[in-house]
């Protein structure tokens, strides 16, 4: 099999669109009823179950199929829904972002559904692990003013919560160098100037 860690997807056709590129499946063709419209998508890291984002309920909850086909079953039902996730390096957790009325926070579960815990004591979303599974990176931002987002990175624990980044505009998309010594993101910039750090 081709392996391919993580996808942001538009669509129920694009992901089975996707499988059937990056997986050999000898003459096999794969369909998967996704339902309603698919937010994201990754593959776990050993290769054997699709996670995604989708709506098929009145809220964006996560679901999991196997990547050969069948039923797809709710990993998360949670009243506000959620709006981001990332499989841990083991592929035995899930990290996401769960909406909280008007802000998101950080939960982590294992890759069954059960024991969802919030990690970060503040808001958060976007959470990214580390490649050696020590570490999350995430995206935090004011509850009163959410166009300042700053990059945040804490323990896999949850523990020891520290601010990267420090400005007046917004950070966002962190990703993780493939030895995890460096994190990169994205700055918002206005007429050609991006604000330094303070």
């Amino acid at each position: 099999d081709v392996r391919f860690r993580r996808l942001l997807l538009g669509g129920a056709d694009r992901v089975e669109a996707l499988l059937q590129r990056f997986h050999q499946v000898d003459d096999l063709r794969r369909r998967f009823d996704l339902g309603g419209e698919v937010l994201s998508a990754a593959v776990s890291p050993d290769g054997s179950t699709l996670a995604f984002i989708s709506d098929r309920t009145d809220t964006r909850q996560i679901y999991v199929i196997s990547a050969t086909a069948g039923e797809a079953d709710a990993l998360t039902s949670l009243e506000d829904g959620v709006t981001a996730f990332a499989w841990s390096p083991d592929g035995t957790k899930i990290a996401f972002a769960r909406s909280s009325g008007s802000f998101n926070e950080i939960y982590v579960m294992n890759a069954d559904g059960t024991n969802q815990t919030r990690f970060s004591g503040q808001p958060g979303f976007d959470p990214r692990w580390s490649p050696d599974g020590t570490k999350i990176v995430f995206v935090s931002a004011d509850i009163f003013d959410a166009t300042t987002q700053e990059i945040y990175v804490m323990n896999a624990d949850g523990s020891n919560v520290q601010r990267l980044t420090n400005n007046q505009t917004g950070d966002s998309n962190p990703a993780w160098s493939p030895d995890g010594s460096k994190i990169t993101f994205t700055r918002a910039c206005q007429h050609n100037r991006c604000p330094t750090q303070q």
